[in-house]
C-alpha cells in the first residue's frame, strides 16, 4: 500500500461513498479507484484535478498529505503561502533524493519519467511562489480573498499539467 491508496480510502470513508459511487462522481471507471486503493496504480493529474473540481478535495492533501483534506476548509493564514510552498519544496526534494537512488538501479525503467515529473512540479511550485508574492505585493485583500486566489492558481496549474496524463 502507498500513501495514495490510503488517502483514496480515507476520501471514500469520509464521504461515505463506495468505489462505484465515487467513480461515477469523477466520471471514471470504478476499476481505476480499485487499482489506486490496492496500490497498483497512482492517480493521474487529471484525476487529482477531478477530485478538486468535482468533490472539493485539496490536491495538496492527495499528493503530499498537506491538510486540509477539503478545499473549503480554512488553512491559509497570513504569510502561510510561503510556508506551504516550502513544505512542497521539501517533499519534492525528498522525492528527488528517492529518484536519485532509484536511478542507480539499471532495471528501473520509469525513473526518468518520474524525474521529469519532479522537475515539472518544482517549476510549478516556483510559479506558484512568484504569483503568490505578486498577489501579496499588489493587493491589500483580506485573507479570505487571498485563499481563493491560491486555490484558483493551484487548479490552473493542475489543468496545465493534465495534458500528458490520462485518468
Amino acid at each position: 500500500m502507498n500513501a495514495y491508496s490510503e488517502r483514496f480510502k480515507e476520501i471514500r470513508k469520509v464521504l461515505n461513498l463506495s468505489q462505484i459511487k465515487i467513480a461515477e462522481k469523477l466520471e471514471i471507471a470504478s476499476s481505476v479507484i480499485g487499482d489506486i486503493e490496492r496500490g497498483t496504480k497512482e492517480p493521474s493529474r487529471a484525476l487529482i484535478l477531478a477530485l478538486a473540481s468535482k468533490i472539493n478535495i485539496n490536491p495538496n492533501w492527495v499528493l503530499l498529505g498537506i491538510e486540509p483534506m477539503f478545499l473549503d476548509q480554512p488553512s491559509i493564514k497570513e504569510d502561510s503561502g510561503s510556508k506551504e510552498v516550502e513544505e512542497l519544496r521539501k517533499a519534492l526534494e525528498e522525492k528527488d533524493n528517492q529518484l536519485k537512488e532509484i536511478m542507480k538501479d539499471p532495471n528501473v525503467i520509469k525513473a526518468q519519467k518520474y524525474e521529469q515529473e519532479i522537475a515539472d512540479l518544482k517549476k510549478s511550485i516556483d510559479e506558484i511562489q512568484k504569483e503568490y508574492d505578486e498577489i501579496k505585493a499588489e493587493t491589500s485583500q483580506s485573507v479570505e480573498q487571498l485563499k481563493d486566489k491560491v486555490i484558483s492558481l493551484q487548479e490552473q496549474l493542475l489543468l496545465r499539467n493534465t495534458g500528458t496524463n490520462t485518468i
